[in-house]
């Protein structure tokens, strides 16, 4: 009797530790619930700790809460048709209803807003919205959301590294590490997709490796999985497109030699690009949102130093995985730190490829069987060198480079410390503990520095008790929301952009005494002094030192002769 074909042999030289690897610490499973719950649990005790801390709204979260409310169409409506509380002097209450629910799943509204005003597609605001319902719209209800997403990610990411490596031990440090990271956390804290993007990019990258290398039948169930996951993301965010083209390409380029795995590896691209055809049938007008967002850009390169700016920017983002370097950038021993993180992290990667190419000098079996660490190497190389190729070449726009937009990649830049150490015998051991108690450290430092800026921030509300009136000259939806978050409901504010201000001298005269003007005018220059002529010589002028939420200026104006 013929024995059984052991398909697992290429799986076996890639995934089986070297000998010198501590016994104890591979097989022990209490190190695996150990490491893993701390990878959960202090995890999400530090996102926990953040969000209780935080105090202000960023910018991009009042658009998020204007699109879960159901109010991002008529907020934009009422900025175009210039119509009330636009220009008219109202208490900030009237402006406050756009951030209240007044309906109840209002879905369809919120995909039509998004399609007519926005960039993203509308899943991560459907799960919004619901948590709204629940939670109201507070500082934290957004990241709050977020914190079960992160948890589910880290499980996540323990289950495709489990998958590629084939030990529990370094799969649940992969997870320690990604929940850990200093880069990694942010994205919770911010009522925006990017966490949901990081979770549904990990389940389609383990389910597309979990089922290539499966050698039985595949269930219908499976397919069913991969199809919703592949939805699931297309309707998180666009980013998440060149991710399917990785793993449709993965597929595609390393097939199995038998005739019915060619045939399984295709019909799983089948079913990943049926999964994405959700995108169009659930949201129908994508094409105008995926046009609108790719307007506008830079076509051509701008000079030497804007490359250079984004050069930077690129190398500390990625080594700000390991170590957040905040602004440190700019700095001289900042950018030279940098490069030296990221020429390791280099090298890295390439004695991990070349090791592994070494004990697969057959390519016709290493791409027909287990691809085992490759597969993380290939997916790690594919979604940074997209997200670095669109940044550099001006796709896209200045700001993408923010911790939160690569975050297709972290996932798998976890894995290069595991790979690395898993190479180098007994000091591996004392390399991925060092490692990891650095991520751990400055996660925990990370949190520390948020809440204590949040802590610091001067509380203006003694201020805006003596204030009867505001003045505010940008209604932007990413810039208004801040301005007016903390303001006080009885207050009377006039807000409107600076030429309608310009062009009604008649209302923005009439402000009484101890009133305030809060501007973002580092676009417009030129507005603001003439806006400020309106009040000239009959009010004092008296610039607010500290800095007030959302604005870059604010003055307070006193009546000559007024009260005081």
């Amino acid at each position: 009797m013929t024995a059984p074909k052991d398909r697992t042999r290429g799986a076996a030289s890639s995934a089986t530790p070297s000998r010198s690897w501590p016994a104890f610490l591979v097989r022990a499973r209490v190190w695996t619930v150990l490491i893993l719950g701390v990878a959960l649990i202090g995890g999400a005790s530090l996102r926990l700790l953040a969000i209780n801390g935080k105090r202000v709204i960023q910018r991009d979260e009042g658009i998020s809460y204007l699109a879960a409310t159901g109010h991002q169409g008529s907020y934009a409506r009422m900025v175009r048709d210039r119509a009330s509380p636009y220009g008219t002097w109202v208490p900030v209450a009237e402006w406050k209803r756009f951030f209240r629910a007044e309906r109840n799943f209002c879905l369809a509204t919120i995909s039509r807003d998004l399609a007519g005003n926005d960039k993203h597609p509308p899943l991560y605001f459907w799960f919004l919205h619901i948590g709204v319902l629940a939670l109201g719209v507070e500082v934290w209800s957004g990241p709050l959301i977020n914190v079960p997403i992160a948890f589910l990610s880290t499980l996540a990411l323990f289950g495709l590294a489990r998958c590629v490596l084939r030990n529990s031990v370094l799969a649940a440090v992969v997870a320690l590490l990604w929940s850990f990271s200093p880069t990694v956390i942010p994205s919770a804290l911010e009522a925006r997709p990017y966490e949901l993007l990081a979770l549904c990019t990990i389940l389609l990258v383990w389910q597309v490796i979990a089922l290539r290398d499966r050698s039985g039948p595949i269930g219908r169930g499976r397919y069913v999985l991969l199809a919703a996951t592949a939805a699931a993301g297309m309707l998180t965010h666009f980013h998440f497109a060149p991710v399917v083209v990785g793993c449709l390409v993965f597929l595609l380029l390393c097939p199995r030699s038998e005739r019915g795995h060619r045939r399984r590896d295709l019909s799983v691209c089948l079913v990943i690009g049926l999964g994405c055809l959700a995108l169009p049938a659930l949201f129908p007008r994508c094409y105008n949102v995926i046009r609108r967002g790719t307007s506008g850009r830079q076509a051509l390169m701008p000079d030497g130093r804007e490359l250079g700016y984004r050069i930077d920017t690129v190398l500390a983002r990625y080594a700000g995985f390991f170590h957040d370097y905040a602004d440190v950038r700019t700095a001289r021993n900042g950018k030279v730190t940098n490069v030296i993180m990221v020429g390791v992290g280099c090298l890295l990667l390439t004695i991990l490829v070349h090791s592994w190419l070494a004990r697969r000098r057959d390519a016709t079996i290493w791409l027909t069987t287990h691809l085992g660490d490759l597969q993380i190497l290939y997916f790690l190389l594919w979604t940074a060198a997209t997200n670095i190729f669109l940044y550099l070449m001006f796709i896209s726009p200045r700001h993408a480079m923010q911790a939160k937009y690569p975050c297709t990649v972290w996932p798998f830049l976890a894995f290069v410390p595991v790979l690395f150490a898993r190479r180098t015998g007994r000091l591996g051991v004392v390399f991925l503990i060092g490692v990891a108690g650095w991520v751990m450290f400055d996660g925990v430092q990370y949190v520390g520095g948020y809440r204590e800026l949040h802590r610091t921030l001067w509380n203006p509300q003694p201020l805006l008790a003596t204030v009867e009136r505001i003045v505010v000259d940008d209604v932007r939806r990413d810039i208004f929301p801040r301005i007016i978050w903390h303001l006080p409901d009885e207050a009377m504010i006039l807000a409107a952009d600076p030429n309608y201000l310009l062009k009604h001298p008649e209302e923005v005269g009439v402000v009484r005494s101890n009133a305030l003007y809060l501007s973002d005018w580092t676009r417009r220059r030129w507005a603001q002094p003439s806006i400020a002529n309106v009040w000239s010589p009959r009010y004092r002028r008296e610039v607010v030192r500290q800095p007030l939420w959302g604005s870059t200026r604010a003055e307070l104006l006193q009546e000559v002769g007024g009260r005081h």
